[in-house]
């Protein structure tokens, strides 16, 4: 292999002993089924410690003979830092079908310097070929990136970020609830990973995972793009800038306890929240008008983070707009439908549906309450 790519190999007896998620079964269909003869490509996105590389392992064993799983790492075995371009992919993969592999599993795709702007080959090349290639990287945005531009329409996603109840419960073997909504979400409970164990870990989890990955995969995507507008506002910010602001969102969508309702039998919502109009999520298509109440939510986001952050400069409302949506395509947020229903003439009809944001992932949502 050129530079330092990797060949990830798991032991036999891990892959043996561990359940699959439910998302296997999608990525083996989509293997079976032979959709790269369409020119695609899957990816597997989602943000860190929700089981993406271990997925692509498995994926290794069941296909064995057949598959290759490459990964390649930003510091090489010497300890030194190294960098790849799109080319170091494409020999790798060359190299693979050399030796008979007609599945390859590409892991930290994202550290590719040119993939958000030069990967369509992947699809139109190998991929129309017979070669079967599933992608996966820990800045997640960037593979969502790559999709609005060179793999546009060829690369159908698997999101992994949310792991149901039932679905942690049949993976580990485990039917405890507290155990769920303190680590939920995320695939690990290790002290020494990237997990949410903790408020500090929390913490460090946002820091890394979420704002770090925004900044990586922007200034990644600026670099290489000839997009001049989009992202733009939030490109002139730091990733202190970044980190201090997601963590305001975090909190305003997490909210905090109500002292005075806890002890109350009567009262159900004792969480209390910063902003009541944060019930409204920002996913507004490009080139679309913005309406009023949009306008007036982001106004009041900016200036809740102008009064409570340290920032290299104020918090506007374009940047508000730009990273709460972020959050959503990252899967830290996401919202749900409410329907309201009001009583007209004696009869009821339905009034209007609002969305309502919430943090998907439980551990982030349990230390962010406690936190508070």
């Amino acid at each position: 292999m050129n530079k330092n790519i990797k060949k990830i190999n798991f032991s036999e007896e891990l892959l043996k002993n561990t359940k699959k998620r439910d998302a296997f079964d999608k990525v083996c269909e989509f293997i079976d089924n032979k959709q790269c003869l369409h020119g695609r490509i899957l990816a597997l996105y989602g943000l860190r410690r929700t089981g993406k590389t271990f997925m692509l392992a498995q994926i290794k064993d069941k296909y064995r003979g057949e598959a290759e799983h490459l990964e390649f790492p930003l510091i090489a075995e010497d300890g030194m830092p190294q960098s790849f371009s799109m080319s170091d992919v494409y020999n790798a993969i060359d190299e693979c079908i050399a030796a008979g592999k007609t599945i390859i599993l590409l892991d930290e795709i994202t550290n590719i310097d040119d993939f958000t702007y030069d990967s369509e080959i992947l699809a139109d090349d190998y991929a129309v070929k017979g070669i079967s290639i599933i992608i996966a990287g820990t800045d997640s945005l960037g593979l969502k990136l790559a999709g609005n531009n060179p793999l546009f329409g060829r690369k159908p996603d698997i999101p992994m970020t949310y792991i149901s109840f039932a679905e942690y419960c049949r993976v580990f073997g485990i039917n405890d609830i507290d155990n769920y909504i303190k680590t939920g979400g995320l695939m690990h409970e290790d002290i020494y990973d990237d997990s949410v164990i903790d408020i500090i870990s929390k913490q460090r989890y946002l820091d890394s995972a979420v704002s770090g990955n925004i900044v990586r995969s922007l200034m990644r995507y600026k670099k290489y793009s000839s997009d001049s507008t989009n992202y733009d506002e939030i490109c002139e910010y730091t990733e202190n800038d970044i980190k201090q602001i997601v963590n305001k969102f975090v909190a305003i969508y997490g909210g905090s306890f109500e002292p005075s309702k806890i002890n109350s039998k009567k009262e159900y919502n004792i969480i209390d929240f910063p902003l009541k109009i944060y019930r409204n999520s920002f996913e507004v298509s490009a080139g679309l008008q913005i309406d009023s109440n949009r306008k007036k939510i982001s106004s009041d986001y900016a200036k809740l983070i102008n009064s409570e952050c340290i920032l290299s400069k104020p918090a506007s409302e374009e940047l508000m707009r730009e990273l709460e949506n972020l959050l959503y395509i990252l899967g830290v947020f996401s919202s749900l439908d409410v329907h309201r229903y009001e009583k007209i003439n004696g009869v009821w009809q339905n009034a209007k549906t609002e969305k309502e944001g919430h943090i998907i992932q439980p551990a982030i949502k349990y230390y962010q309450l406690k936190e508070a």
